[in-house]
């Protein structure tokens, strides 16, 4: 696709020589210009795989340009940028004995589940009503913002809103940091990939950052440092990962660093040969991490 547009008036959006080439070599687009006023509609116009979901994805900061710029507003339109996690609602629930179910839900939708161990047993009645005083007090806010609450007189309550700024700082982490992939070209080299699409839509996930950290962050919502997890299809979630199996692990040392090792494949990849090798490999990760902080 290779287009120069104009339309008269107040600009509110303008790209200019915008092109983007994938890692595999495909160039989606070339050379489009294109500018938009502030009122009035505009479409995109153009045959089946000529570019029209990559601008638009590229316009909306979903994914960077190759070459060339695209303004909104006066402004160069960049990716978006994770958001830390924020508090929305709460909810204990007496399981047995000591033992409380922890549900903590983000703004955005995200939710984890902690068993949490109390020092002695607390009738339900009681959890729900420090629930409800909690989520007065907390919705909306950051960890940040939590931190500097002032302590509660209520231990109960003081011991589960350190348990929620535990758990956010531990969500923040999932949600921000670098990523880095190497070896995904030799995906394509799979038999089932030869001649489809289905390896380069899987590969569009990892060229676009915030989709693959927001991957991460619903994967290994639940997930400690040791644990693992196996996407299988895309779990009905990810299309582009229908015909990819991908496995997880949390690495790190909890509460200061942690991060994410996995690997992706064919749906047919041996499970008993890669789930071990994840595990093992995260493993002396995390003692490395161990190690270093010890050091310091």
């Amino acid at each position: 696709m290779n287009q120069t547009v104009g339309v008269h008036g107040a600009t509110l959006f303008e790209a200019v020589n915008v092109g983007r080439r994938f890692d595999d070599g495909t160039e989606a687009l070339a050379g489009i210009s294109l500018s938009t006023r502030a009122s009035g509609f505009a479409a995109i116009v153009g045959p089946s795989g000529c570019g029209k979901s990559t601008l638009l994805m590229m316009i909306a900061g979903l994914m960077q340009p190759s070459a060339g710029q695209i303004v909104l507003a006066g402004s160069p339109v960049t990716a978006p940028r994770a958001e830390r996690a924020r508090f929305q609602h709460v909810e204990l629930i007496s399981t047995q004995g000591r033992q409380v179910l922890m549900v903590l839900v983000f703004v955005g939708g995200e939710v984890s589940q902690q068993l949490l161990t109390l020092a002695e047993p607390v009738p339900q009645e009681r959890l729900s009503q420090s629930a409800t005083r909690l989520n007065g007090l907390l919705a909306g806010r950051s960890l940040e913002e939590i931190a500097s609450s002032p302590t509660r007189s209520d231990a109960l309550e003081q011991d589960i809103l350190t348990l929620v700024s535990q758990e956010m700082r531990r969500t923040t982490e999932r949600l921000s940091g670098e990523v880095y992939t190497d070896g995904l070209m030799n995906v394509l080299s799979e038999p089932e990939f030869s001649g489809s699409d289905d390896a380069r839509r899987a590969l569009k996930i990892f060229e676009e950052r915030t989709s693959l950290q927001a991957l991460l962050a619903r994967a290994l919502i639940n997930s400690s440092v040791g644990g693992l997890q196996v996407l299988i299809g895309g779990e009905g979630e990810w299309e582009e990962l229908r015909q990819c199996s991908m496995v997880l692990a949390r690495y790190g040392v909890p509460g200061l660093v942690t991060g994410t090792l996995g690997v992706l494949g064919p749906m047919r990849m041996s499970y008993a040969r890669t789930i071990p090798t994840v595990r093992f490999v995260a493993g002396l990760l995390s003692d490395m991490v161990n190690d270093r902080i010890a050091g310091e």
